[in-house]
């Protein structure tokens, strides 16, 4: 009975470094985009596309933006510029008065695919303060 325990607590401290190790070894997003291409690129772009949508209009009105004017133009189809560490970095564009804004945002790689984003040029939003 007592090998048994012993045997099951190895075993289970085998499969937990197993684990942790894993999680130490998460490629990283420059490593993910050697590996798939463009199809990597393009998941990323398509699966946050309403996500950097929704933060740039969310944005735009904390800086003054009145969404009823319906002046605010967002392009979709953001693109992925630079790859740093942990971290890739998308821009996305938006027409306001004749205007281009380029948005920027910087996310760091969770798991997978997941990201937690956060906007890098909050300057952008200045044509909206009145």
């Amino acid at each position: 009975m007592k090998k048994k325990i012993i045997l099951f607590s190895v075993l289970a401290i085998i499969l937990l470094g197993m684990i942790l190790f894993l999680f130490a070894k998460i490629p990283s997003p420059q490593m993910d985009h050697k590996i798939f291409g463009s199809y990597f690129e393009k998941k990323i772009c398509k699966k946050y596309e309403l996500t950097f949508v929704d933060e740039t209009f969310n944005y735009a009105e904390s800086a003054g933006y009145d969404s009823q004017t319906l002046s605010l133009i967002i392009h979709g189809d953001p693109q992925i510029y630079k790859y740093h560490d942990r971290d890739i970095y998308c821009r996305i564009t938006a027409d306001y008065k004749g205007k281009t804004i380029t948005v920027r945002f910087k996310g760091t790689k969770i798991i997978g695919t997941k990201y937690k984003w956060s906007l890098e040029n909050e300057d952008a939003f200045e044509v909206f303060k009145k």
